[in-house]
């Protein structure tokens, strides 16, 4: 392995072992709702592309046992900790960097949640997740805007539950802000892909709302929507 790559690795599993820290703020349950609420009411073949460690899913299997639901990863560490909170689900370890292992138009429903700016090549992405893609299916993403920033995300959740309620949990959102600065600090440098309106448009034609106290990208497209 590279120096790099494990320099790469290393980081995202140790950024997992506080990642759920983020299932704390209520923008971020509010995020899941959303996508929950644009998922079909029968059953369906779900992917879930960058599935850290498994939130939409277990948020989503509580209440739905009418799914076959799979997710990758990059790191090793999210695919265990979503592994032991998600019985109902496969996760395989694999990044979205190459191309997907599954054939032509394998599902119904495809979600990619705060993944896209990770990876090296955002337009290859988005096709392998549109090859996968059956003809009448949906892909759901969402991603971080540029200038994105943690403030309006603690404020909205400071808003919704009081600071009665928030100070306990503090210290894990602190560390959690901790990695997320790091990571954005990436994004100055080019190294991560946080983008403006205009460059979210150039891969969907599909109707664009912001999500996550106004900090992310959020798009519901079907098939003939995704411009790659």
């Amino acid at each position: 392995m590279s120096n790099m790559k494990f320099s790469k690795t290393l980081f995202w599993n140790m950024y997992a072992r506080c990642y759920d820290a983020i299932a704390l703020l209520q923008p971020y349950q509010d995020l899941l709702q959303n996508v929950v609420d644009k998922l079909p009411n029968t059953s369906f073949k779900m992917f879930d592309a960058g599935c850290g460690t498994g939130n939409l899913l277990f948020k989503l299997c509580k209440t739905r046992n009418d799914i076959t639901a799979i997710g990758i990863d990059f790191s090793d560490t999210m695919i265990s900790i979503a592994r032991k909170k998600v019985r109902h689900a496969t996760f395989t370890q694999a990044s979205l960097a190459d191309s997907l292992p599954f054939p032509d138009k394998t599902f119904d429903v495809v979600t990619c949640v705060k993944v896209l700016f990770a990876v090296p090549n955002p337009g290859f992405t988005i096709s392998e997740l549109k090859r996968v893609l059956k003809d009448d299916g949906i892909l759901i993403l969402d991603t971080p805007k540029a200038g994105w920033s943690m403030r309006p995300i603690l404020k909205e959740h400071v808003k919704q539950v009081g600071w009665f309620k928030t100070i306990p949990v503090l210290l894990r959102l602190l560390v959690l802000a901790g990695f997320n600065l790091f990571i954005f600090s990436k994004g100055d440098k080019n190294i991560y892909h946080f983008m403006d309106l205009s460059q979210f448009k150039r891969f969907f034609n599909s109707p664009i709302k912001s999500a996550y106290a106004s900090q992310d990208w959020f798009t519901c497209a079907d098939r003939t929507s995704i411009s790659v």
